[in-house]
């Protein structure tokens, strides 16, 4: 896999001078590219009826980051399912006792609203004066993806500021969750179709090209 953010800037180079002129117009888009390798019939099927769901273009698929699906700060503790464990069958349960039930933490959420073109958003329900996310993390903010940019650790009142890209794209109120556990990115085929070129045995190769699905 694989993943990457693909920015919005424009650069003009004088042909005099050399001289360069950047001109950022608004957040970029995520790319990725999966790549399977002699894969064999059954799963060359499921492909093939991925593909032909994705309609080339037509169809969305939500994707995350696989090589890191979960944070690797303190905030990994929001992530995961909720834990829940089985009593042996034919064994009475003691009277007068609760069966345990672990559920994860809620996630954190925005301190304050955020305005549209934000690099940072300031957020709330963090684990106190821990580095709760790292540089590379990922962070999902309404329907949108993004990475940290730099490591962030909480105050003790559990607040902590994410600096962020891409920059937001649109205002977000003051609560929106800020998810960590495989925050996804709604996506589409960059080209109409994939080709597959199979080899003796046989199995097929695939290079599956995706861009973000911006409205």
């Amino acid at each position: 896999m694989s993943f990457w953010h693909e920015s919005n800037a424009i650069v003009a180079r004088s042909p005099l001078s050399m001289a360069q002129q950047v001109q950022l117009r608004g957040p970029g888009r995520w790319r990725a590219r999966l790549t399977f390798e002699n894969r064999n019939r059954a799963v060359s099927a499921q492909l093939d009826a991925l593909l032909a769901e994705l309609d080339g273009g037509a169809g969305e698929v939500l994707l995350f980051d696989f090589r890191r699906p979960a944070p690797r700060g303190s905030a990994a503790a929001y992530s995961g399912p909720a834990l829940s464990l089985a009593w042996p069958a034919g064994l009475d349960w003691p009277a007068g006792l609760s069966w345990p039930s672990f559920t994860p933490l809620s996630p954190p959420q925005l301190a304050v609203a955020a305005a549209r073109g934000a690099a940072s958003v300031l957020t709330t329900g963090w684990i106190p004066g821990s580095t709760v996310l790292r540089a590379g993390d990922y962070v999902g903010l309404g329907s949108t993806l993004h990475i940290v940019t730099a490591d962030v650790t909480a105050n003790g009142d559990t607040e902590a500021t994410i600096p962020l890209r891409p920059r937001l794209r649109g205002n977000l109120a003051a609560g929106t969750a800020v998810v960590t556990d495989r925050p996804t990115v709604r996506m589409r085929l960059a080209e109409r179709g994939v080709e597959n070129p199979t080899t003796p045995g046989p199995f097929s190769t695939y290079a599956i090209e995706l861009e973000e699905s911006l409205p």
